[in-house]
């Protein structure tokens, strides 16, 4: 468990050095359990939040070609999932709520530079705790929300000043 408690601090240092504040966009309730969910990525495996007790969940929440996510993904990859990915107990998924095609898919991996698995067809009859796109969420060990970052107004990534009013904390 404190191993556990160790990563949690470790994500919760990550977005505090990252300069994120807290934003009245964000939609998830934070304490609220997050719904269930498995769904099939690009590498044709299946990925979720079934069997994933006691590790933190890194949820970006996109639209294939919503240009907000296209211009967040990059930050998303480089200054978040690749200062994690090789720490025990965190994974981290992309989830298509606009369930474009394959193609449309691999064409934002592509741009974004994306290595982690990205879901496809995640709106379809889903309900993610009023979750929205271009919304990145952090979800502890048991299951709860505990951090919305909304990319919303990031698509000049390039240009991008931490501490912009677009992201926030909840």
């Amino acid at each position: 468990m404190q191993k556990y408690l160790r990563m949690g601090l470790t994500v919760c240092l990550l977005f505090g050095c990252l300069g994120l504040t807290s934003s009245a966009q964000a939609t998830a309730i934070t304490g609220s359990k997050m719904p269930a969910f498995k769904l099939q990525a690009l590498d044709e495996k299946f990925y979720g939040t079934e069997g994933v007790e006691g590790k933190i969940s890194l949820l970006y929440f996109l639209g294939h070609n919503c240009a907000p996510c296209v211009g967040f993904g990059p930050f998303v990859e480089t200054d978040i999932w690749q200062k994690v990915r090789n720490k025990p107990g965190i994974q981290m998924m992309g989830l298509d709520i606009w369930n474009g095609s394959i193609t449309q898919l691999n064409l934002y991996k592509s741009i974004t530079k994306t290595t982690y698995p990205l879901l496809r067809q995640a709106g379809r009859g889903a309900d993610y705790a009023g979750i929205s796109v271009s919304e990145l969420v952090v979800v502890d060990q048991e299951g709860y929300i505990r951090l919305t970052v909304n990319g919303e107004g990031l698509e000049d990534y390039p240009n991008y000043q931490r501490g912009s009013r677009h992201i926030k904390r909840i």
